[in-house]
């Protein structure tokens, strides 16, 4: 068995692909041609031909990842990456060193959590997004999708009202500085 046997390919077409990440393929595909789609050409998918009439396939893995998975905000990693590396402070002041230690943990662990808040908002857009495009294709006089929809409908509001509620927490907070 030579190595270009042995490798796996994970391009897949776009039913398998929806299937994978447990939509309908016409959702998968309108989530791709969205203007706040996740996924993107190169990294996610890719046309097998020379034009976008060719097939489309999807890299399994990545699309799934960036599915389920908010896409991480590399300038808030370099940010914290950067804090971490110039905030060294040299002392021979064991006072002011652990002061300054107290303080580059703490810009660190804010960084962190805003990463975290960031990420866990463009994930609860992301499902709150295909939760409209999923009811888009549903058709309300039938009973069982009535209720889908309804159930579908409460989480989007149940999405919405805790953001607002986390954004009147954080413009009313008031550090005393």
């Amino acid at each position: 068995m030579t190595a270009a046997n042995s490798i796996k390919c994970e391009w897949v077409t776009s039913p398998v692909m929806a299937k994978i990440l447990g939509i309908n393929r016409q959702t998968l595909l309108k989530l791709r041609r969205s203007p706040q789609s996740p996924f993107v050409e190169g990294r996610d998918f890719r046309w097998s031909g020379m034009t976008t009439n060719s097939n489309l396939q999807w890299y399994a893995t990545q699309a799934e990842i960036t599915f389920t998975k908010p896409l991480q905000s590399q300038g808030v990693e370099n940010d914290v990456d950067n804090i971490e590396q110039s905030l060294t402070i040299f002392t021979d002041d064991p006072k002011l060193t652990q002061h300054f230690q107290s303080i580059d943990d703490f810009r660190v662990s804010v960084k962190r959590l805003e990463r975290r808040l960031q990420e866990s908002l463009l994930g609860a857009q992301k499902r709150a997004m295909a939760h409209c495009l999923v009811m888009e294709k549903l058709n309300p006089n039938n009973e069982a999708h009535v209720l889908s929809i309804k159930e579908m409908q409460d989480e989007i509001i149940d999405i919405c009202s805790t953001t607002e509620d986390m954004i009147a927490f954080f413009e009313s907070y008031d550090l005393h500085a």
